[in-house]
């Protein structure tokens, strides 16, 4: 099997299909809301046997949830089609700066979680696709998943590395 994702990217999505003649393709994107390809931007394909390609991409909506895309270079529909499967990835280094407040989910994998000054696990993983993350906990015991919200998080400090729960998130 090919290789993954770098330690310094994100995956954004897939190229997931392909659109009319002129060699637009379908994205899957993990965060259909986001702007960051509203223009073209320098992306890296990841094929499914490992291969990268440095490419430019923007992205446009489409009919109802679809989101379409266009990689510069690629002009019909046999091109676009060679590239279906492919995942779009680009350096932790490109993304846009945050507010104070603000941070991306995958700053958030591996950060120990504290619940009332206590330690109760580490973040295993964040799951994305719904209307908020979801936190995946690993502590004592099973895991245990915990929405991203306010009612829930108490705070996060990125510094630290440290997800604060609030002391009744538990029992919610």
């Amino acid at each position: 099997m090919g290789n993954s994702t770098k330690s310094s990217e994100l995956e954004l999505g897939t190229i997931s299909g392909i659109f009319g003649v002129k060699g637009e393709v379908r994205l899957f994107l993990h965060n259909p809301e986001s702007h960051l390809l509203d223009g073209p931007v320098d992306v890296t394909l990841v094929g499914p046997e490992g291969q990268r390609r440095a490419a430019r991409v923007s992205a446009r909506p489409g009919a109802g949830k679809r989101i379409l895309g266009r990689l510069e270079g690629v002009s019909s529909r046999d091109e676009a089609a060679s590239w279906m499967g492919w995942r779009i990835v680009v350096d932790h280094a490109s993304l846009p700066d945050l507010e104070d407040d603000e941070y991306y989910v995958w700053q958030l994998e591996g950060a120990e979680v504290q619940q009332a000054g206590e330690r109760v696990g580490r973040v295993a993983a964040v799951h994305t696709g719904g209307p908020v993350e979801i936190f995946e906990i690993h502590g004592a015991g099973e895991p245990w998943f915990v929405p991203s919200t306010g009612d829930f998080v108490e705070r996060v400090d990125l510094e630290a590395q440290v997800v604060h729960l609030r002391p009744d998130a538990a029992e919610e």
